[in-house]
């Protein structure tokens, strides 16, 4: 039996092939403050295009990534079985406003000084809220064009290369669709009462 033969059975019974889930574990006060944001927010209809997202990714120069492939049915992303928790080691903008991710490198006192000095407006982001950014599917549409690029990065500066050129060619409607995806991630939150949600 090869290979292609067991993907098509696979596929048969909707066994999707996907990397396990890494969700950090949501306490009840991560729930409490992730609802009341998105109860702050879900008016904000026309600012969300004001917005400049950060974010960060991991991209490796050899193949293996670390993640852990798993099987799942279309829409068990999020099922216990299959997740596994990860836990941290710690708890132009202008005329725009920045989205800063609430990590603790990130929202260090050098940083919002940086922040304060440059009169920047902030978007406070609640923690562990991965799924409510729109620029995470970017970075996934990132590393999927990087795995099939033919010609491999021999160093960190051509693999910065190759990523640069490939998130400058996506176009910029599919930034904009991902834009207007908010007022939908911010309705599902609520919904889910401040856990996790499909995005």
């Amino acid at each position: 039996m090869s290979a292609l033969s067991i993907r098509r059975r696979l596929l048969q019974f909707g066994l999707l092939q996907g990397c396990l889930y890494t969700g950090s574990p949501l306490t009840a006060n991560h729930r409490r403050l992730r609802l009341q944001w998105a109860h702050q927010h879900r008016a904000w209809q026309a600012f969300w295009h004001q917005v400049a997202f950060s974010d960060e990714s991991r991209f490796n120069l050899w193949d293996h990534d670390g993640r852990i492939r798993v099987r799942r049915h279309s829409g068990e992303r999020c099922l216990l079985e299959c997740d596994i928790e990860r836990h941290s080691g710690t708890p132009n903008p202008s005329h725009a406003i920045f989205q800063q991710i609430n990590d603790c490198p990130h929202v260090a006192k050098t940083v919002r000084d940086f922040f304060s000095t440059q009169h920047m407006q902030l978007l406070l982001w609640p923690a562990y809220s991965p799924d409510m950014s729109p620029i995470e599917p970017m970075w996934n549409l990132v590393g999927w064009r990087l795995a099939r690029d033919p010609s491999s990065a021999a160093s960190k500066h051509e693999l910065f290369q190759h990523i640069q050129a490939i998130w400058n060619s996506l176009p910029q409607a599919d930034f904009q669709n991902l834009f207007d995806t908010m007022p939908c991630r911010i309705a599902a939150l609520i919904a889910a009462r401040g856990g996790y949600t499909k995005y």
